[in-house]
């Protein structure tokens, strides 16, 4: 699940975050599907790294697709 701006990470309450997101998880968790969520991360969270609250400028998606693929050991 890809990152989403900070300021719109504070508006999460718990219900959604339970509703729309952790239950979504647990679904794959039961088929041992690996899924990675990056909505809690604060490294990529960052204001300079989206041109608005949902949508990664270039310079976010470069630094995010980055991390997917240190994440999956495609690349050091």
């Amino acid at each position: 699940m890809p990152p989403v701006s900070l300021s719109l990470a504070k508006r999460y309450t718990p219900n959604f975050r339970e509703v729309y997101i952790n239950s979504f998880i647990r679904e794959f968790e039961k088929y041992k599907i690996p899924f990675l969520d990056y909505t809690n991360s604060t490294e990529l969270q960052k204001e300079e790294y989206f041109f608005d609250d949902l949508f990664m400028n270039c310079k976010g998606r470069r630094i995010f697709t980055k991390q997917v693929l240190q994440d999956l050991n495609l690349i050091k």
